[in-house]
């Protein structure tokens, strides 16, 4: 039993040892290969709203909800309750649908233009108290 826990004890000893170095070692590596992390800020709502990939949800969402109004002034009163309630599920999930498809796009263009720009990080600006420069209006340029 006492060998056991000895052996132990010397293994975890070696282990720690061995991931601080490990810890140690990347870490100066990144420090001595990156001379300076860039993080930049923007306000994602406004550039979503912006976003052309957004407006044409918008007019797809309008599009829809008109059609099915005019479907609904077609039906008798008695259907028109249930009827309603299913045009409200499937327009909620077109909209979800919709703005996630539209978000994915605005992502994709973000990456791309901090890839273009050198820019390691793009936070959106309702997470940063302090500090980073705000790209906001450089993104809606090359979105527009």
């Amino acid at each position: 039993m006492f060998k056991r826990t000895n052996l132990f004890r010397k293994l975890t000893g070696l282990t720690v040892g061995l991931i601080a170095i490990l810890f140690f070692t990347a870490c100066t590596s990144i420090a001595e290969s990156e001379d300076e992390v860039v993080i930049v800020s923007i306000d994602s709502q406004q550039v979503l709203q912006a976003h052309p990939a957004f407006k044409e949800a918008q007019e797809k969402y309008r599009a829809k909800m008109e059609e099915k109004r005019k479907e609904m002034s077609d039906m008798e009163e008695s259907g028109q309750k249930m009827a309603q309630q299913m045009m409200q599920q499937e327009l909620q999930q077109l909209g979800q649908q919709l703005q996630q498809e539209a978000t994915e796009k605005m992502e994709s263009d973000i990456q791309k233009f901090a890839k273009k720009e050198g820019y390691d990080y793009v936070l959106d600006a309702s997470v940063i108290l302090s500090g980073g420069k705000d790209v906001t209006e450089e993104i809606l340029k090359t979105i527009e």
